[in-house]
């Protein structure tokens, strides 16, 4: 019984351990024109309408946006000509690596 018991608590712990793990958004902005976008603010809006910290790209577009629940979210990519928004998702796993996304 106790045996029983112990598993049961075992597999309800990695259960919940899943359903709140946090992930990594990663992903790339690049111009119209395909090339790497720098400096531009990243920042990801829950339903609820929760907003993470802005993260900015680095010289070759790149961005990571850490601790973020799984789900769906609004990403939003401020640049000094325009701000964009995409519909992303965010897995429950160590990084959701996103396709590029190109803005103005």
């Amino acid at each position: 019984m106790i045996r029983r018991y112990s598993l049961f608590v075992l597999v309800v712990l990695v259960f919940a351990a899943n359903a709140f793990a946090a992930t990594t958004v990663r992903g790339r902005v690049l111009a119209a024109d395909g090339t790497p976008y720098p400096s531009a603010a990243v920042t990801l809006r829950s339903a609820s309408g929760a907003k993470t910290p802005a993260v900015y790209t680095d010289h070759e577009g790149m961005f990571y946006v850490t601790n973020v629940a799984p789900g769906a979210y609004t990403m939003v990519v401020r640049t000094n000509r325009s701000e964009t928004p995409f519909n992303v998702s965010a897995q429950p796993k160590p990084y959701s690596d996103l396709p590029p996304v190109r803005v103005r």
